[in-house]
């Protein structure tokens, strides 16, 4: 057991120092920017402009302002639990 833990680690300081090389030689920001910058280019002379009337929404505006999606999957959980949750049995 011990051998499988020394063996995650090992691979884990690997895999590490050499992520950490490959960032250092990471394509410079510029050009990454620049690439960034014609891609925008690009889809901006690929998207038709809309017809008249249709307005243009950002993410945000769709959905309710009070809308929390994490709540839906708390009260799951919390459901679940209180399911999984022995009765205690009358004797």
């Amino acid at each position: 057991m011990i051998d499988f833990y020394a063996t995650r680690l090992l691979t884990a300081l690997v895999c590490s120092a050499w992520l950490a090389s490959v960032s250092a030689t990471a394509v410079p920001q510029n050009v990454v920017t620049s690439l960034l910058a014609h891609a925008e280019l690009v889809r901006q002379g690929s998207v038709p402009a809309p017809p008249a009337g249709v307005q243009d929404m950002q993410w945000q505006q769709l959905y309710p302002a009070n809308w929390k999606p994490g709540k839906f999957w708390i009260n799951w959980v919390l459901a679940s639990c209180k399911m999984m949750t022995p009765k205690p049995q009358a004797s």
